[in-house]
């Protein structure tokens, strides 16, 4: 399975590449992307299996990205990463999506990965 990163802090984007590379080896990074338009063009060409997304970027919210990519009928597993708790429930609201607070715990973060790799499994 592979993913994507979308995160417009470097350290941050580090951090979860790393946290992946070691804690789920078995899981593969297509790219990681600082704003929503190089996400854009690279899922022009690229299915990935699942995005870590930020909800704050430089151009724009993580929200509306989900939003559109719904609406065109792309149903990417979402994984929010966001230092901001009170955003938890409103994407409780978006079909497909996981919400992980910043600093995340490492058993919270593996277990959404897998609950997502088993929904894909079905």
């Amino acid at each position: 399975m592979n993913y994507i990163i979308v995160e417009d802090e470097f350290i941050i984007r580090e951090s979860i590449f790393n946290f992946l590379s070691s804690n789920m080896p078995e899981l593969s990074c297509s790219g990681q992307f600082d704003c929503l338009e190089e996400l854009i063009f690279f899922l022009e060409s690229h299915t990935p299996n699942m995005i870590f997304m930020d909800i704050n970027l430089i151009d724009g919210s993580g929200f509306d990205f989900v939003h559109n990519l719904r609406l065109d009928n792309i149903n990417i597993p979402i994984i929010f990463i966001s230092a901001y708790p009170e955003f938890e429930m409103p994407s409780k609201m978006l079909q497909n999506t996981q919400y992980l607070v910043k600093p995340f715990k490492k058993d919270d973060f593996i277990q959404v990965v897998h609950y997502i790799i088993a929904k894909q499994a079905e």
